[in-house]
């Protein structure tokens, strides 16, 4: 817990003004569907989007925990204990520390906030919205830098920064490397991230399927021993590395 506010900001309030722009970005928001985008077409310094995601609200945060929602409301006993400053329960589930006020505020934030992965995974709709139907998301890599807290609001753009030939196996890809800002209405850059799209091409052909993922950069972890893998996080060691998303790929 936190003595200190580690980033001060209030709720953010929108004039008419700010709240027109948000409605006509969102209606304008395009999607290409099943219009094949060819590789060929493409240029370095395209732009991709806005995609816009907000004012953030409670249901919102709520969406992100999907079916295992309820987990949240269930008061668990557990060694880890959060207590509530204003109801004196002292096992609250620890992930209300980005719901509730009073908890946010112990723990140095000035209000509610999002889970990264809900935002990281948001970023998936400007990819898809500007590849189409048969582009493919080979990889994707983001750093979650500040929070999205209740209220704000994230436009997510990006830019075409790379053109090449991707070989996997036997099969040459049309790939291009994407930029990726995910800015909030003061001007923060709260997700940039880099992302590698494969694209049909009138000489390459279309995105054959599935690609294989190279074995190298991947660690399988979920065959791992759980009390192993529990006893490194107590010890302090490493057990997250660096792990692209390679789309497509069944886990064993």
């Amino acid at each position: 817990m936190s003595k200190t506010m580690l980033y001060e900001r209030p709720t953010h309030h929108y004039s008419e003004e700010d709240v027109e722009k948000i409605v006509h970005d969102i209606k304008n928001e395009k999607r290409r569907g099943a219009t094949p985008l060819y590789w060929e077409d493409v240029n370095v310094g395209d732009k991709l989007g806005p995609v816009i995601k907000g004012p953030l609200t409670f249901m919102d945060f709520q969406s992100e925990r999907g079916g295992g929602g309820a987990l949240c409301h269930v008061p668990l006993i557990t060694p880890r204990p959060t207590s509530n400053p204003m109801t004196g329960w002292p096992y609250e589930p620890g992930v209300m520390h980005h719901f509730d006020f009073n908890l946010c505020n112990r723990r140095g934030l000035p209000g509610p906030f999002d889970l990264g992965v809900q935002r990281m995974t948001m970023s998936n709709q400007l990819l898809a919205n500007w590849m189409g139907d048969d582009g493919f998301l080979r990889r994707i890599s983001m750093q979650v830098r500040k929070p999205n807290y209740y209220g704000d609001t994230q436009w997510y753009t990006g830019e075409v920064v790379k053109k090449y030939k991707d070989k996997v196996a036997d099969i040459e890809y049309g790939a291009l490397d994407v930029i990726i800002s995910v800015t909030n209405q003061v001007g923060e850059d709260t997700l940039p991230g880099k992302a590698t799209i494969y694209l049909p091409s009138r000489e390459l052909g279309e995105v054959m399927l599935p690609i294989p993922c190279p074995a190298e950069l991947w660690k399988f972890i979920t065959q791992r021993d759980v009390k192993d893998f529990i006893n490194e996080i107590e010890s302090g060691e490493t057990v997250f590395p660096p792990l692209p998303q390679f789309l497509g790929i069944e886990m064993e």
